[in-house]
C-alpha cells in the first residue's frame, strides 16, 4: 500500500491540487451551454473540500467512494435546486426536480428528446464533482499524480473543444498547472527518497524547480500553440471506427440535451442534420457554399428524415444500422411503382463532413457508410396490404432514412448515390386508393397532446371539399404558401404557446421548419401519414464541360420540407414554403417530360433496373473500376492484378516485411542485451565467459526486476537484495559475486578456467529464475502467479 501524502507538509502541494479541481469547475460554469451553469463552481468547491477530507480519512478507499458519492449526489442536487423560483418552499423545489429527474430518464430510455436544461446542470455538477473528487483523491490517497491529471483533463479538453464561447484562458491554465503539479509532486517524491538516504539538499531546491517548471510549461505551450494543425479528415484517418462511434455518442448527447447552446457549426452545414431537429428562433443564412451536385434530376438533396413530433421539435426512432459498401450485400427495400433510379455524384467543399446527402429512396452508396433504417417485421408484412417485398429475404428495411460516411471526407472528396426516384403522376396519385399499412397509419400519424383544437378544425375547413389524400395534401400545401408569409428572423414562441397554433393564428410567419410542421400536424390530424425531411434545396444549376448538369449548393439552400405517403408509389414530396418554388407534379399527358427521365409503366420497379439504366446511357455511369495492374516477377513472368487485389497484396507484403525487420531488429537487441546467446566470451578462452561478464549480466536483470545497484551499496549488499528477491538462487548468486569480487578487488585474481566454468553453469542455472521472478515482478497483477515453473 502507498504511503499517503502528508497534507500538513504539502501546502502547496494542497493548493496546486485544489486550484486544477477549481480550474475544471471554472471551465464547465463559464462554458455558456446555458444559462445558471455557474452553480456548478460551487459543485467544485464542495468537491475539493470533501476530496480532502475523504483522502486522508481512515476509511477504506471503497467506502470512502461511497461516501463521495452520496455526498456529491446529495450537493449537486441541492445546490441545483436553487434555481427554482425564490417563493418556492424547499419541498416544492425537491419535487420539481426529482420529477424532472424521472422525466428525463424516461425520455432517455424511449428514445425521445429532452429540452431540459436543467438535468444539464445537474448532470455536469455530478460529472465536475467526479472529476475533482477524483483528482484530489489519487494524488493524496493513491500518490498518483498522471492518473489524476485524466478525468479533469478530459472533461477540459471536451468543453474547450465543443463549448459555444472561447475557454483558451481556461485550457491554459489547466495545463499550467497540471505541469506545476506534476512538478511538485515528482519533487516531494525525490526529496522523500533523498531524506531516507540522508542525501543533502539545500532548501531553495523547491524554487528551482517552480522556476524551471514555469519556464518549461510556457516554452511548451507556445510549442504546441504555433504546431501546425491538420485538417478534420487527416486527424481521423486512422481512428475512423472510433471516431464514428464518438459520432454516435454525440447524436446521443445531442438527443438528450437538444436545447442548449450548441458550438457554430465550422463545416457551414455540412454535418448540421443528425437525427434530431428542433424547432427554434430566428436563423441565418450565408452565401458560403457547401457543395456541387451532378444529377440529372432532382429538387431535394435530402439529409434526414423525422416521423416523431413533440411540440417542440423531430427526432427519427430509427435505430437500426446497415452498413453500405461495395462488399456489402444488396438490401431487401420495398418496390413502389412509377420510380426510377438516379445516380448523384457530390462532393462537399470543406474537410470532415461525415453526413452523407441523396435524393430520397437511396439504396446505394459508393464508399463505406453507416445508415439508420425502418425495419419491417414479418407480422407487419403479413398484414400488408401490398407485397412490397416480393422475392426479397429477411430482414426487410421499408427504407433508409439517415446516412454517414465511416470515414470523414476530405474536401472536394466524390462519392455517389443511387435512389429510386418518384415519377408517379397526379392522377396517379390521386387515383391511389390502396389501404395504408398499420404501422405506418401508427407510426406517422402520431401527434403530441396540448395541441389546441382550433388547428384541426383549420385543416378540416381547408380539405372539406377535397376527396383524396393527395388534394387534401395539396389543399393544405396551397394555404400555407399563401396565407403565412415568409420570414427567417420569426422570434421562438412562447413557451406556453403550441407553437403550430401560434404561427398559424397569431403570427403568420415562418420559415421552412414551420411550414413543413405545420403542413403535417394538420395532415396527421386528417389520418393522412406525413413526415419532415431536411437537407438542401436544389441550388444553382450550372453547365459543366461536358455539358452535364451540375448544382452549386450553398448555406442558404438549407431546406426542410414535406413527405406524404401513398401506398402504392410511396414516399411523395411537398413544398409549402412560400420562399420556395412549387412542384410542378408530372400528368398523364406529359410522363416524359421531367428533365428527360422517363417515367416507368405502372407496375413495381426493381431497384436492380439501376445498373440497366445506367448502361442504356440514361443517367451518369458510376466511376469505373481502376485499371489493374500489371508487374512482373523473376522465374514467373508477366503477372497482372485487379487494382484492388494488388493493393491488398502489396499491404500484406509489407506488413510481412515490417514483422520480419521487426522480429530481427528484436533478436539484434536481445542479441546485444545478452538474453539470447548468454554472455560474452573472454580472449583467452573463448568458450568460458569471463566472471565480468557474468555479473554485468546478472546486474541487468536485477535491475529489471527493479532492484537497481546503487551507488553506495557494495557487491555483497546489492547480491543480498537479489537474493531475497530469488531465495531459491541464493547460493548461486552468492558465489557469482565472491568471484567477482575476487576476480576485480583482489592483488591475486584468479585465472583457473574451472573456476570461471563453474561461474557460468551458476549463471546458467539461475538465469530462468531470475526471468521468472522479472515478469512476476513487473507484472500489474502481481498477486496472480505464472503457471509454469522455469
Amino acid at each position: 500500500m502507498h504511503k499517503r501524502v502528508s497534507i500538513r507538509k504539502n501546502i502547496s502541494l494542497v493548493v496546486l491540487v485544489s486550484l486544477l479541481a477549481f480550474i475544471i469547475s471554472a471551465t464547465v460554469a463559464n462554458s455558456g451551454w446555458t444559462e445558471k451553469l455557474y452553480v456548478v463552481g460551487w459543485v467544485g468547491v464542495g468537491a475539493i473540500a470533501i476530496g480532502l477530507m475523504l483522502s486522508r480519512s481512515l476509511l477504506p478507499t471503497l467506502i470512502a467512494h461511497i461516501f463521495s458519492v452520496i455526498i456529491g449526489s446529495g450537493w449537486s442536487f441541492w445546490v441545483v435546486s436553487r434555481i427554482a423560483p425564490a417563493d418556492w418552499t424547499w419541498q416544492q423545489r425537491w419535487d420539481n426536480l426529482a420529477a424532472r429527474v424521472v422525466q428525463w430518464f424516461s425520455i432517455a430510455v424511449n428514445g425521445g428528446v429532452s429540452y431540459d436544461n436543467e438535468m444539464f446542470i445537474l448532470e455536469m455538477s455530478l460529472i465536475v464533482w467526479l472529476a475533482a473528487y477524483v483528482t484530489i483523491f489519487t494524488v493524496f490517497r493513491h500518490r498518483q499524480v498522471w492518473s489524476a491529471l485524466v478525468p479533469g483533463g478530459a472533461l477540459v479538453l471536451i468543453m474547450f473543444h465543443y463549448a459555444p464561447v472561447n475557454l483558451t484562458i481556461y485550457a491554459l491554465a489547466f495545463l499550467v498547472v497540471s505541469i506545476l503539479l506534476v512538478i511538485r509532486f515528482n519533487l516531494m517524491e525525490q526529496e522523500e527518497h533523498w531524506r531516507a538516504y540522508h542525501v543533502f539538499y539545500r532548501p531553495d531546491v523547491r524554487f528551482d524547480f517552480f522556476r524551471g517548471g514555469v519556464i518549461f510549461s510556457v516554452a511548451l505551450l507556445m510549442a504546441a500553440w504555433f504546431a501546425p494543425t491538420l485538417s478534420p479528415a487527416q486527424t481521423t484517418e486512422v481512428f475512423s471506427n472510433f471516431d464514428r462511434q464518438w459520432r454516435s455518442a454525440q447524436s446521443q448527447w445531442n438527443r438528450l440535451f437538444a436545447n442548449l447552446n450548441y458550438k457554430p457549426d465550422p463545416l457551414l452545414g455540412a454535418n448540421t442534420f443528425s437525427q434530431n431537429l428542433e424547432l427554434g428562433g430566428p436563423r441565418t443564412l450565408t452565401a458560403e457554399p457547401v457543395m456541387v451536385v451532378q444529377a440529372p434530376a432532382g429538387r431535394y438533396w435530402r439529409a434526414a428524415v423525422y416521423d416523431t413530433y413533440d411540440g417542440k421539435g423531430w427526432s427519427s426512432q430509427d435505430t437500426v444500422e446497415v452498413a453500405f459498401g461495395t462488399n456489402n450485400p444488396q438490401l431487401s427495400l420495398p418496390f413502389f411503382r412509377a420510380r426510377t433510379p438516379v445516380t448523384q455524384t457530390f462532393q462537399l467543399f470543406r474537410d470532415g463532413a461525415t453526413v452523407l446527402y441523396a435524393l430520397s429512396d437511396p439504396v446505394t452508396v459508393n464508399r463505406k457508410a453507416h445508415g439508420k433504417a425502418t425495419v419491417v417485421t414479418a407480422e407487419e408484412m403479413r398484414r400488408s396490404p401490398l407485397n412490397y417485398w416480393a422475392g426479397k429475404k429477411e430482414p426487410w428495411y421499408f427504407e433508409v432514412t439517415f446516412i454517414e460516411s465511416d470515414r470523414r471526407l476530405r474536401a472536394e472528396e466524390p462519392y455517389q448515390v443511387v435512389s429510386m426516384l418518384s415519377v408517379a403522376t397526379k392522377e396517379q396519385l390521386q387515383n391511389d386508393t390502396a389501404r395504408i399499412p398499420d404501422w405506418i397509419l401508427a407510426r406517422y400519424t402520431q401527434l403530441p397532446d396540448g395541441i389546441p383544437q382550433r388547428v384541426f378544425d383549420l385543416a378540416k375547413e381547408i380539405t372539406a371539399n377535397k376527396p383524396t389524400a393527395y388534394d387534401k395534401a395539396s389543399a393544405i400545401e396551397q394555404y400555407l404558401r399563401e396565407n403565412i408569409a415568409y420570414n427567417e428572423g420569426i422570434p421562438l414562441p412562447p413557451a406556453d404557446r403550441d407553437k403550430v397554433d401560434y404561427i398559424l393564428f397569431d403570427l403568420k410567419q415562418a420559415y421552412c421548419d414551420y411550414y413543413a410542421t405545420s403542413m403535417i400536424v394538420m395532415l396527421r390530424s386528417l389520418g393522412i401519414p406525413a413526415r419532415l425531411a431536411a437537407g438542401y434545396a436544389r441550388g444553382r444549376p450550372e453547365t459543366l464541360e461536358d455539358q452535364r448538369i451540375a448544382y452549386m449548393v450553398q448555406n442558404k439552400d438549407a431546406h426542410s420540407w414535406v413527405e406524404v405517403f401513398f401506398p402504392t408509389y410511396g414516399w411523395v414530396e411537398f413544398e409549402p414554403t412560400a420562399a420556395q418554388p412549387g412542384i410542378e407534379r408530372l400528368t398523364n399527358r406529359d410522363r416524359n417530360g421531367n428533365a428527360g427521365i422517363t417515367a416507368p409503366a405502372d407496375e413495381f420497379s426493381p431497384i436492380d433496373r439501376a445498373r440497366d439504366v445506367e448502361a442504356e446511357g440514361n443517367l451518369s455511369a458510376p466511376t469505373p473500376e481502376p485499371p489493374a495492374v500489371q508487374f512482373a516477377l523473376p522465374f514467373w513472368g508477366n503477372v497482372s492484378l485487379p487494382a484492388g487485389t494488388a493493393r491488398a497484396v502489396g499491404i500484406g507484403f509489407g506488413w510481412i516485411l515490417g514483422l520480419g525487420a521487426a522480429a530481427l531488429a528484436g533478436w539484434y537487441a536481445l542479441k546485444r542485451m545478452r538474453l539470447v546467446g548468454g554472455v560474452s566470451s573472454t580472449p583467452d578462452a573463448p568458450n568460458v565467459p569471463s566472471v565480468g561478464a557474468v555479473y554485468a549480466a546478472l546486474v541487468r536483470l536485477a535491475n529489471w526486476m527493479g532492484i537497481k545497484k546503487r551507488p553506495w551499496q557494495t557487491v555483497y549488499e546489492h547480491a543480498f537484495q537479489i537474493e531475497r528477491a530469488v531465495p531459491e538462487a541464493s547460493a548461486e548468486i552468492e558465489f557469482i559475486s565472491a568471484v567477482y569480487v575476487r576476480q576485480t578487488f583482489s592483488p591475486q585474481p584468479t585465472d583457473d578456467t574451472a573456476v570461471k566454468a563453474q561461474v557460468v553453469q551458476a549463471w546458467e542455472k539461475i538465469r530462468p529464475l531470475l526471468f521468472r521472478t522479472m515478469f512476476e515482478r513487473r507484472n500489474p497483477l502481481r498477486k496472480i502467479r505464472l503457471p509454469f515453473r522455469w
